[in-house]
């Protein structure tokens, strides 16, 4: 296989960011433990999936210099005890579109805590989808 160096325009950039996040409306938000797996296509094994959140519908904001925020994400109960490590967002037909890192600061979705109890609240203080800019 070849390996590209494609560089998009920042005007191409934010129409394939906002292409990618409008896959995601009416989508849900999973969180897990455990290892991140390989790749958005390998499947979920032994990782418990600790809450899922539905996306609302549009999902996401327009990108803006290549980052496009959520719209606030309803809490909902956790499933299961354990360390949010990652997670995976996925349409509205459960089709995964990307995995996620997670943590209370300085990850792509960031919780007001990481250590999950069963039946807690899961809130999710912001999440974000970056398009890397180039010039």
């Amino acid at each position: 296989m070849r390996r590209t160096d494609l560089r998009l325009s920042p005007f191409a950039t934010e129409i394939a960011l906002d292409a990618l996040t409008a896959l995601l409306g009416g989508g849900s938000l999973e969180i897990y433990g455990g290892s991140r797996p390989s790749s958005p296509e390998a499947e979920t094994t032994w990782q418990p999936m600790l809450v899922r959140l539905r996306l609302g519908r549009p999902a996401f904001e327009p990108s803006l210099d290549g980052v496009a925020k959520a719209f606030p994400i309803e809490a909902k109960p956790v499933l299961k005890s354990g360390e949010a490590v990652w997670a995976r967002l996925a349409t509205a037909e459960g089709d995964v579109v990307c995995d996620l890192t997670v943590g209370q600061s300085h990850a792509d979705l960031v919780l007001d805590r990481v250590d999950f109890q069963r039946e807690w609240i899961c809130h999710v203080e912001g999440l974000t989808v970056t398009w890397p800019m180039r010039s």
